[in-house]
């Protein structure tokens, strides 16, 4: 299997993409985010806390991680069962300093949407929260979607496009009869891509890249 190298995902010479690649895999290449809404958003749509805290400003990882345990210890005591939740963007990433939090809730049953959205809407940090909901069929696609990064969530579903499937946070498809192939768990949709799994903290590929330039730089 074919592991995503930094050169696949920066746009090396052999196997980059242009902006056509990326709205031809239905996605926006600005920000990398389907350009078209899933038939059942209602129930997966994400909360963007309107706190204002500049793109400069970070956070330190392990006191998000704190808090955010702190306030699923609370929902425990009013929904003890039924939910989990797996912190995805940077911090799966492993990245030190983060600029928000960002949140994969996964559900046992899709009649619990409701009110264990209501208690997450209800909450406020002081840094940028983005939380989604999903169920156990679509845990995994949902999560690659939300740990990013960007780079990589658009090389990944442009190399789906380019082999007949498309990839999105609801799961692995195949294009032509819209038919649901994967999306349980990463390890899968990897698999049915024909790579080889990557684990999250490889996959900060605009710090690699940046790095990498840097170290070229006299």
């Amino acid at each position: 299997m074919r592991e995503f190298d930094i050169e696949y995902l920066s746009g090396g010479d052999s196997m980059g993409f242009t902006e056509e690649d990326a709205r031809a895999a239905g996605i926006c290449p600005e920000h990398g985010l389907p350009m078209a809404e899933h038939p059942n958003h209602k129930q997966t749509e994400a909360k963007h806390q309107d706190t204002v805290t500049p793109k400069s400003q970070t956070f330190n990882a392990d006191e998000i991680i704190a808090e955010f345990r702190l306030r699923c210890a609370v929902l425990r005591q009013t929904i003890p069962r039924g939910w989990g939740a797996t912190l995805a963007g940077s911090i799966r990433r492993q990245i030190e300093r983060v600029h928000d939090l960002d949140a994969v809730i996964l559900l046992e049953d899709e009649s619990m949407v409701d009110s264990v959205r209501s208690f997450w809407d209800s909450q406020t940090f002081k840094w940028h929260f983005d939380f989604r909901t999903c169920t156990a069929s679509n845990h995994g696609a949902m999560l690659l979607y939300l740990t990013g990064d960007r780079e990589h969530n658009i090389a990944m579903r442009i190399f789906a496009s380019k082999i007949g499937l498309q990839l999105n946070e609801y799961g692995l498809w195949s294009a032509k009869e819209h038919k649901f192939i994967a999306g349980k768990t990463e390890h899968e949709i990897y698999r049915r891509l024909g790579l080889s799994y990557l684990v999250p903290r490889k996959r900060s590929f605009k710090l690699m890249r940046q790095s990498k330039l840097a170290e070229a730089t006299p």
